[in-house]
């Protein structure tokens, strides 16, 4: 017991040194990088316009390209400029690493104190936090949905989860996921609560928009663009080389490999037992 307990001790104090050392590498790389510097020359520069504009114009904080709840969660950050934003992805990574400690401690993965580099130093993930994109804000409303679930906090679960469409357009592939998971637990009170993000946006819209229904008729994607319409199927696992890196995608076949070998023994197993 006394061992199990210094290894806690340990593992706990290991993440939060290198969590320190690497917010602090990050905040230094904000430091020295000139005020106009951001990795994403494109849509980065426009979801930051609209989010420091917002207050100004209130259909920028409507737009549904750039998504209404990150552009009023980038607001305030924004209004200092793109070192602001940068700071407001710095500040989201250190949050997204302490949930993903503690989701992880709840299922017993062991090494937890290597999350804020796998995490920080990805090959995709390390330079969007010196951009104005929207995927390090939605990361963190993501793990932290995944978080309450783990915790059963179901009722603030499904209202942060309701939120994700608003936040990057990926949200509307995963609010029906969740549901499905809502149906098959058995959990059919929480559903309706998958619909809160999308009343209070509407509401909060209608005024300006002037239709309770301005979500689905001012939809940007609904427009002839075969950006959005078609693509490779196996496109993200093709790419898996440039999001993760090499040496992380190695290891996340081998960890399907494990999980497998593991599922069919212990299955295996008690197909024995029951014999």
């Amino acid at each position: 017991m006394i061992n199990n307990f210094q290894f806690k001790i340990s593992n706990n104090t290991s993440f939060y040194i290198l969590l320190f050392f690497t917010t602090s590498f990050l905040l230094y790389i904000l430091f020295i990088t000139p005020s106009n510097y951001t990795f994403d020359s494109g849509d980065g520069i426009h979801h930051y316009l609209l989010a420091k504009y917002s207050y100004n114009y209130p259909d920028f904080e409507l737009d549904l390209w750039a998504k209404p709840v990150f552009t009023m969660f980038a607001a305030p950050f924004a209004q200092f400029g793109l070192k602001g934003v940068h700071f407001m992805n710095i500040v989201c990574n250190v949050l997204i690493s302490i949930l993903l400690f503690e989701i992880l401690k709840e299922i017993h993965i062991r090494n937890l104190w290597l999350i804020p580099i796998l995490l920080t130093f990805s090959p995709i993930y390390f330079p969007e936090i010196f951009s104005g994109l929207t995927e390090i804000v939605f990361s963190l409303f993501l793990i932290t949905g995944v978080y309450l679930a783990v915790k059963e906090k179901w009722i603030y679960a499904c209202i942060l989860f309701s939120f994700l469409p608003f936040v990057r357009q990926e949200g509307y592939f995963i609010l029906p996921i969740f549901g499905l998971f809502l149906i098959v637990t058995k959990r059919f009170f929480h559903l309706p609560l998958l619909l809160t993000g999308l009343v209070l946006i509407s509401y909060y819209g209608c005024k300006i928009k002037g239709s309770a229904f301005w979500i689905f008729t001012n939809n940007p994607y609904q427009l002839d663009n075969d950006i959005y319409k078609s693509g490779d199927y196996l496109f993200y696992i093709n790419a898996l080389s440039d999001v993760l890196g090499e040496p992380r995608k190695i290891l996340l076949y081998l960890g399907f490999i494990s999980v497998g070998y593991l599922f069919i023994k212990n299955n295996f197993t008690l197909f024995l037992l029951y014999i």
